[in-house]
């Protein structure tokens, strides 16, 4: 007993200069249990992320000169007779453990064991684990003692963990307060820390945004300083900063633009963040300040721009329907006058000749014509003064309009249209005009780009959002290169752009695209060489 209480005082004395697990739990097998003349003492430490225990130190068999363990072994928690008592948190005496189907046998020859787990507040460490030859070796007082020494051994345990804990704390707080005290330093923006309307801390790119020497003198100024006296919103400054530092006092964060002034009284954009923090445990704002004037001036410039070239599209657009309308009178008259003459409605024309020039003054009239209300449409769709007006259009009559108006075109080739409307919904609501328009300028394409006796197909479907519009036919076909550009203005779509056999303005496809748009609708396209072109339409249906 007095062996006991001379190594508990022992124990309690150095304990204070023993910091690590390591050191210890070779301390207790060394000095404690070796002192005891025990056959064998192995401490598992618990390793809480495996929920494995590990030998770590020993003394006896399993013992190496090199403080190390010889052939050591890990348990499970909950195997065996030591993880048991590491799962239970309870202290065994085994009396035979040739008897205990729990035993792992690690050592030879051996037949009692105890076992006592290193327990702090009710967190596990560890085992203090003993063997002994003999059968019924260990008692009361070696349970007594061993507990002891095991509570000891926990409690230091717990207080190496706190102060280790407490330096990993450290030094990622060092780091952590090195990294952004880094940023702080190096960062482009004006950084500022303001506790009860004072500057605490700035960094020095706050000193140059604000054309102060130093970030010292920016931090001897009160923050109105650095604001003129009105915001673009019409109210002081001073009221405005209150009401956006409340805001980010509340919720947390605040980010907004302002109008901030430089020393020499220049002012500038800026877009500020305000975040709420805890500064000598009272809340302050840390700041952050964007010079945002290239930004705005680059903004202002497009709009500018933009502006610019609405106004330029707008004229343009007045410019043309003026003309237009100034163009159609005169166009009127010949074209009328043309035609007179042409159908000898005064008399007969000599020579025949004469008749040719007339008719052919008679087709160049409505090409212009009709080249001229292309215009108006196009300029009257850029001006956004087309209105469109949608209302039910049953689809069968829609058909059957369409191909009467291409009829005498289709004759003149010798070409067959076909209408598919097996699929089609009953009605379309859409812009009767727009619509009809949208259809003849692809059929009449589709003719005018198809040799003689092919066919052109119209087919529409009903799907759940739109309905779609194809027109097919078996004409010439475009390459990739010349697709691309083919709804570009007086872009007329084909190899070569001087060939005026085939008659066309080039203005069609702009218009069927910006009719289709006005629906918020989309035109696709689909063409091979030699094989066709396929127009396809899709309309929705609200």
């Amino acid at each position: 007993m007095n062996t006991h209480l001379q190594l508990i005082s022992q124990f309690a004395q150095d304990l204070i200069r023993l910091n690590t697990q390591h050191d210890l739990s070779w301390y207790v097998v060394e000095e404690i249990v070796g002192k005891l003349e025990l056959e064998d003492c192995v401490i598992y430490c618990f390793d809480e992320s495996k929920d494995i225990l590990v030998q770590i130190a020993a003394f006896g068999e399993k013992q190496n000169e090199s403080r190390t363990i010889h052939e050591a072994i890990n348990i499970p928690l909950g195997k065996g007779i030591t993880g048991s008592v590491a799962l239970s948190k309870k202290s065994e005496i085994i009396g035979d453990i040739l008897l205990d189907e729990r035993y792992i046998s690690d050592l030879n020859n051996m037949r009692s064991e105890i076992a006592i787990p290193i327990v702090h507040e009710g967190k596990l460490y560890g085992v203090i684990d003993c063997e002994s030859t003999q059968v019924n070796f260990f008692n009361q007082d070696h349970l007594d003692f061993m507990k002891i020494i095991a509570s000891m051994l926990g409690a230091r345990l717990s207080e190496c963990h706190l102060v280790n804990e407490l330096k990993r704390h450290q030094i990622a707080l060092s780091e952590s307060e090195a990294k952004y005290r880094s940023l702080f330093e190096k960062s482009d923006d004006a950084m500022m820390l303001m506790s009860e309307n004072t500057f605490v801390l700035c960094n020095e790119s706050s000193a140059r945004m604000f054309e102060y020497a130093t970030a010292a003198e920016m931090e001897t100024i009160h923050p109105s300083a650095v604001s003129p006296e009105y915001q673009f919103c019409g109210k002081t400054s001073f009221d405005k900063a209150e009401e956006m530092m409340q805001t980010a006092l509340t919720e947390g964060y605040n980010r907004f633009e302002w109008i901030h002034s430089r020393k020499s009284g220049q002012n500038f954009y800026a877009e500020v963040t305000l975040t709420r923090i805890l500064y000598d445990d009272e809340p302050g704002i840390f700041a952050i300040v964007r010079d945002i004037t290239d930004t705005k001036n680059t903004e202002q410039a497009m709009l500018d721009a933009l502006s610019i070239a609405e106004k330029a599209n707008i004229s343009k657009a007045r410019f043309l329907a003026n003309m237009s309308h100034e163009l159609r009178t005169p166009l009127n008259a010949i074209i009328g006058f043309s035609d007179a003459i042409s159908h000898e409605i005064h008399g007969a024309v000599t020579p025949n000749i004469y008749k040719s020039y007339v008719q052919d003054i008679h087709n160049s009239g409505l090409f212009l014509l009709d080249l001229i209300n292309n215009l108006l449409e196009l300029s009257s769709i850029d001006a956004n003064e087309l209105e469109i007006r949608k209302s039910t259009i049953l689809i069968r009559a829609l058909t059957e309009d369409i191909t009467s108006y291409v009829g005498s075109l289709l004759l003149q080739k010798e070409m067959e249209l076909t209408c598919n409307i097996e699929e089609a919904p009953e009605s379309i609501l859409a812009d009767e005009r727009a619509l009809k328009q949208i259809l003849l300028n692809l059929i009449s394409n589709a003719i005018k780009f198809s040799d003689p006796k092919t066919k052109i197909s119209m087919t529409i479907k009903n799907s759940p959002s739109h309905v779609e519009i194809s027109v097919s036919d078996q004409g010439f076909g475009m390459p990739p290169e010349i697709l691309k550009n083919i709804t570009k203005r007086f872009d007329r779509g084909i190899f070569d752009p001087w060939n005026t056999a085939i008659e066309g303005s080039g203005l069609g496809l702009a218009i069927v695209e910006g009719l289709i748009a006005l629906h918020n609708g989309k035109l696709s396209i689909e063409s091979q060489v030699d094989i066709g072109s396929t127009f396809s339409v899709s309309l929705p249906k609200k």
